[in-house]
């Protein structure tokens, strides 16, 4: 049996993506996805700017504040959160004891540290991102004489490559030391399974990496995969910033 190709097509019309020059050099295929996506981003955030040139649109009806866990007026529970009053934490900058920045890849990723690894799809990011935990598990040197990687563990999360087939044949072909690469499957709670979010479990996280010890490194892949159900508006700098912020 043929397989039948994807038609790709000469009218203009019917083929926009192979005409916008930003995706050029890509595969029909991935070209064709990439455009798709960005069309999906572009008319969401038009939608945005139409609710917020108009509040009443994309508001659904309530019988009060409540419905949507907001304070009313006068409530005296807006000064105050769940656990008590609220107060800011602060302190004088001469209290700081000045520190230097810990490397794991001189100039490019630090450790203890947020690092943000972008691009479109089909570009190779999951090939790069299981070369860097190769060389941290093993502490081997970095490319272009940039140094040697902090020999250490690496835990991963990844919710769009199945373990077995992708994520361990990866590590292998880079040389990982196996034993180094700790794999986060799912979330464990009153005997049911979920999946990890980065909005209600950051503690769980900081516990697993605290049990395994010397964790130099914590991949995720795709961040916005673990922002949670209906928490996080993921096309919203606010929320996305919010969330990293934690």
């Amino acid at each position: 049996m043929t397989e039948t190709p994807l038609p790709i097509a000469d009218d203009d019309e019917e083929a926009p993506w192979l005409r916008d020059p930003q995706f050029g050099g890509m595969s029909p295929r991935s070209a064709r996805l990439s455009w798709e996506a960005a069309q999906a981003n572009r008319r969401r955030h038009e939608k945005l700017e139409r609710e917020q040139a108009d509040p009443r649109e994309g508001i659904l009806p309530a019988q009060s504040l409540d419905e949507f866990g907001l304070p009313g007026e006068g409530d005296d529970e807006a000064k105050t959160n769940q656990n008590g009053k609220a107060e800011l934490d602060s302190a004088a900058a001469a209290s700081f004891k000045m520190e230097g920045i810990e490397w794991l890849w001189p100039n490019r990723f630090a450790v203890g540290k947020l690092g943000l690894l972008a691009g479109l799809p089909d570009r190779g990011k999951g090939l790069i991102t299981a070369d860097m935990s190769a060389r941290v598990s093993t502490g081997d040197l970095w490319p272009c004489d940039e140094g040697r990687a902090l020999q250490g563990n690496v835990q991963i999360l990844s919710a769009e490559d199945d373990i077995a087939d992708t994520i361990v044949p990866r590590l292998t072909a880079a040389g990982a030391d196996l034993g180094r690469g700790h794999i986060i499957r799912m979330v464990r709670q009153n005997d049911k399974k979920r999946q990890f979010s980065l909005i209600t479990d950051l503690e769980l996280l900081r516990q697993k990496v605290d049990e395994i010890g010397n964790v130099r490194m914590v991949l995720i892949d795709p961040m916005s995969a673990y922002l949670g159900v209906g928490k996080i508006d993921s096309y919203r700098t606010t929320d996305v910033r919010g969330a990293l912020a934690q």
